[in-house]
């Protein structure tokens, strides 16, 4: 499924990264942030191909910016790492770049109906497709034809060359958190029996407990609801 899809991207351009480094010994990294991102990007259209998921590339100035998505379940997936995910929630006005304030416009109208998690403090922000930019971002993309895609974020946290976190954020155009999955907490305890993955530890548990898996975002009955 699209989490341990997700996962297993993550873990082989990990993997990728560290061998590059191995055969590659620079004197300065200038180069690796984007070398990371190109493995990244390459893995996960690897396993897009293999799983039949739309994707297409989007040049944000020198950036190019991967996009997919599942048609059946509607949801739109951009990655972020994070540290520039709380950079721009941190004022998005001021920090969003324009693709993304573009992406989650198509979250407009989402609530929850339980108390919200304000992630930027900026309550007078309400981000909209003012660059116009979501036809062009989209335009390779499958249409939507009964409902419009929802944008889930891909946040992901990478330290010594590992995976630490990877989680699904739903962002509204108010940058209110609608939903957040922490799949590599998903992934991993569904694949170690009887073990529970907390905060990059894996703990034994009682073989009697019930690990509990939320599975991927379920926006459709989640307990959102549109604004009214």
């Amino acid at each position: 499924d699209t989490q341990k899809m997700l996962v297993e991207a993550m873990q082989i351009s990990c993997e990728m990264y560290k061998d590059f480094k191995m055969e590659n010994d620079f004197y300065t990294n200038n180069h690796r942030m984007s070398i990371k991102w190109d493995l990244i990007n390459d893995s996960m259209v690897s396993l897009l191909n293999s799983a039949k998921y739309p994707y297409t590339s989007y040049k944000a100035g020198f950036w190019e910016l991967l996009l997919f998505c599942d048609k059946n379940l509607y949801y739109l997936f951009s990655i972020m790492r994070k540290d520039r995910f709380d950079y721009i929630c941190s004022n998005p006005e001021k920090n969003a770049p324009k693709y993304f304030d573009s992406l989650v416009s198509l979250n407009n109208g989402l609530t929850a109906q339980v108390s919200q998690s304000v992630i930027s403090g900026f309550d007078v922000y309400e981000a909209n497709d003012k660059y116009n930019k979501l036809e062009d971002l989209c335009k390779n993309l499958p249409e939507s034809q009964n409902e419009k895609f929802t944008h889930i974020v891909v946040v992901f946290d990478i330290k010594y060359s590992e995976i630490s976190s990877l989680k699904l954020f739903v962002v509204n155009n108010k940058f209110e958190i609608v939903e957040e999955e922490d799949i590599l907490q998903n992934v991993l305890s569904a694949n170690i029996p009887n073990t529970t993955y907390k905060n990059d530890v894996v703990d034994n548990i009682n073989p009697t407990d019930t690990i509990v898996k939320r599975g991927h975002v379920k926006l459709k009955n989640k307990g959102l609801k549109k604004a009214k």
